[in-house]
């Protein structure tokens, strides 16, 4: 054997195949493979000269032995090679009969010479792979079907079903026993066999190990039962829940409210064999929106989503609610929030928001498809959708809506670019434009109405009009208005505010000029301005480059649910218009959303009246609660960079308007924008001028000889209840409202 040219796998394969350890480098294997070797010679070499290891005689190594035996005895071999007393022992026993006996053998591969070092093992080479023992973990969980499977052995799945796409399907597979059939569903035949085998163990009364089937039978806990009747009830386990998972938030008709289903699942388990298609695909290829369709009873109930799974969600979602009065349980953030004008509403109670979230959401989200080409256009990218909708009916299963205005954007006009001629548009958030969008229809509505034509409006015996009280206004926006009503961590809220008194709640907070998002307000860096409770920049520090700041749209939402939408030019001609509702889809937290556009109002009017510097609000103002709820199925945040333009649309117009932000200014021409404050003084002036038109407010002065802030000074009304609320605000320590310099005001048409 060629020691010397042996490759290391053949060096480890001979070390491994005599027991002795084979890690360790070349040099290291081969040390050990010649100590085996020499070892072996020495065994063999004497086997041949007819010694006996095991028992020798002391003549072959005694006194008269010549000095070849002694140096060719192992005793000698061994003192003159150390590596051979590594594998071989040797030991001399005397008997009775005085005779030696010397016993030599080789080192068994078990064991180790005690008292030499050149095999000592480390701790890496005696745990190898095979001796590593594994370590044994906790048993494993049983599953539905291997403890149906105990109990009752034999038992045949049979699949009845499958619906949905070839990419997503969904299989029903079945169980028959004692004549009862128990199904279940899932995306693979292996999940509809468990839920099949969880339907059916559910049903199961007796049971030798309750502990087993205890999982399963969390949520069809039912008092009540007969056990002892010959025929026991039959048990809907899809329809049964306990009571600590009851809904929150349900309609009088509502009747059961499944838990831990996916509303698809539990709509195909209602009515099998449904087929979801895809009826609309908007957006451009990095932006779809998908609109899914299911017909349940021959009526048709659509979706929306980022992808069609969402869509499905959200058609399953209205199915489930309309045909079989089945609604998903929410978390207390997500509650629905009564208007203060709900018949029965007390204090926070929840409601129940019904058909009319989706119903808006549908309306805008097809409005907008149709303003932009299938959302194709270059100007359909958003991050932020807003629109307001008329509805004839407050009802929850209200069916028809119209949409009066539309717009989108995040930003506000620079600084450099801010005009004094009224021609700019400064804030282009989305739901601040289209609420600009509803004063625009309401201008076409009282010029209308002048002529002798239906309208929204009825007029008032003291003078002026009202909406009539079948016309609501509802405002969506695709997500929580800025300033204090998204001041939440989505993910780590819980219902409750556990820090209400934090610093940060309830403030006063500012846009930031060509940015996004909102900061609180430092009163020290303004000058208070007279008459108006608020506090006011300078028309010269802004030019030379101090930010422009503009009140987030939390803090203008809590002031128009105070002084109305309609604004003070248009409150000349009609009573305080409030929002019906304000439905956001994404960010929603009933908490902080009512803080923000609400309950800080509240609070703010009654900090005043109770120190008797008024006795309240004049009619027709109050502090207006709108209804708060959030669509059936959110939108999902999706991280991109905002655009810098805002398109705008209100109705009766042909086609929408895109302004750049910065600018304040249509992208096309640069002309003036048809929301822009000189184009409502214009619309006002040629609304007062009708004869017609009646006016709340008596007005003696030539109007065309006075320019906006006159105009707006005339709305005495509007203008007192506004200082009380700032002043409100101030002594609540919201902080004080920041108005833009004087000067964006003392234009003339």
């Amino acid at each position: 054997m060629d020691i010397e040219n042996m490759k290391v796998s053949d060096l480890k394969a001979y070390l491994q195949s005599r027991g002795a350890p084979y890690s360790g480098t070349k040099a290291v294997l081969l040390k050990r493979v010649r100590s085996l070797a020499d070892s072996e010679k020495i065994v063999n070499r004497d086997e041949s000269s007819s010694v006996d290891f095991a028992e020798c005689p002391t003549e072959a190594v005694g006194e008269g032995s010549n000095e070849e035996e002694k140096d060719s005895s192992p005793h000698v071999a061994m003192e003159d090679n150390e590596s051979i007393q590594a594998d071989v022992i040797c030991s001399a026993e005397v008997d009775e009969g005085n005779e030696e006996k010397i016993l030599v053998a080789p080192v068994s591969p078990k064991t180790e010479p005690p008292d030499l070092a050149t095999y000592k093992r480390k701790s890496s080479d005696i745990i190898s792979p095979v001796m590593r023992k594994k370590i044994k973990g906790p048993p494993m969980q049983k599953t539905p079907v291997m403890i149906l499977n105990e109990v009752k052995p034999g038992l045949q799945y049979t699949l009845v079903g499958s619906s949905g796409f070839a990419h997503k399907p969904m299989f029903t597979m079945e169980i028959n026993y004692e004549g009862q059939k128990y199904s279940g569903s899932g995306s693979s035949k292996k999940q509809a066999k468990q839920n099949a085998a969880t339907t059916l163990l559910r049903s199961m009364v007796q049971f030798k190990q309750p502990d087993h089937i205890a999982p399963f039978m969390q949520n069809t806990l039912i008092s009540n039962i007969d056990f002892t009747a010959d025929d026991p009830p039959e048990i809907n386990v899809s329809e049964q829940i306990s009571d600590r998972e009851k809904p929150l938030v349900q309609s009088p008709s509502c009747k059961t409210v499944p838990v831990g289903k996916n509303p698809v699942m539990l709509l195909n388990e209602k009515c099998p064999g449904l087929q979801f298609e895809c009826v609309a695909e908007t957006g451009s290829k990095q932006s779809k929106v998908f609109t899914m369709q299911v017909t349940v009873n021959g009526n048709p109930y659509q979706g929306f989503g980022k992808n069609k799974k969402q869509g499905k969600v959200g058609a399953a979602l209205k199915a489930l609610r309309t045909e079989y009065n089945i609604l998903l349980p929410m978390s207390p953030d997500h509650e629905a929030v009564p208007s203060s004008e709900s018949e029965g509403a007390v204090g926070d109670f929840p409601i129940y928001s019904g058909d009319l979230p989706d119903l808006v959401l549908s309306l805008i989200k097809q409005k907008f498809s149709l303003l932009t080409d299938n959302e194709t256009s270059e100007y359909a990218t958003h991050k932020v959708l807003a629109g307001v909708v008329m509805t004839r009916s407050n009802d929850p299963h209200v069916n028809e809506g119209e949409v009066i205005s539309l717009a989108t954007g995040t930003k506000c006009v620079n600084g450099e670019y801010i005009s004094n001629q009224g021609s700019a548009l400064f804030d282009c958030h989305a739901e601040i434009v289209s609420l600009r969008g509803l004063r625009r229809y309401l201008y076409e509505q009282l010029m209308a109405c002048a002529k002798g034509e239906n309208t929204i409006f009825m007029a008032c015996e003291g003078g002026g009009y009202r909406v009539k009280p079948d016309v609501f206004f509802h405002l969506y926006i695709n997500t929580s208005p800025c300033g204090d009503a998204r001041i939440f961590s989505p993910h780590e809220s819980s219902g409750e505010d556990l820090h209400p008194d934090r610093k940060s709640r309830s403030l006063l907070r500012t846009k930031i000029e060509c940015g996004e998002g909102t900061i609180p307000i430092e009163d020290r860096v303004h000058l208070p301005e007279r008459g108006r409770g608020n506090v006011q920049q300078t028309w010269d520090a802004i030019i030379s480059g101090e930010r422009l700041l503009t009140m987030s749209c939390s803090d203008k939402l809590a002031k128009y649910n105070v002084l109305g939408m309609q604004g003070s030019l248009l409150s000349i001609f009609i009573e305080p218009l409030y929002l019906s509702s304000i439905i956001l889809g994404s960010l929603y937290h009933a908490k902080h959303l009512d803080r923000g556009v609400y309950r800080r109002a509240k609070e703010a009017i009654e900090a005043v009246t109770k120190e008797g510097a008024t006795t309240g609000l004049q009619f027709p103002y109050k502090v207006h609660r709108p209804m708060l709820a959030a669509v059936s199925n959110p939108v999902r945040r999706q991280a991109r960079k905002a655009p810098t333009f805002c398109l705008h649309w209100t109705c009766g117009e042909e086609q929408a308007s895109v302004i750049n932000c910065g600018t304040g200014r249509t992208i096309k021409d640069g002309n003036s924008s048809s929301l822009c404050k000189l184009e409502m003084m214009r619309m006002f002036l040629k609304t007062s001028q009708m004869v017609n038109v009646s006016k709340r407010i008596p007005i003696i002065e030539d109007l065309n000889k006075m320019n906006y802030a006159q105009l707006k000074d005339l709305a005495k009304d509007h203008k007192d209840v506004k200082y009380i609320l700032m002043t409100g605000f101030h002594k609540i320590g919201c902080g004080s409202w920041v108005g833009k310099p004087p000067e964006v005001d003392n234009f003339y048409s």
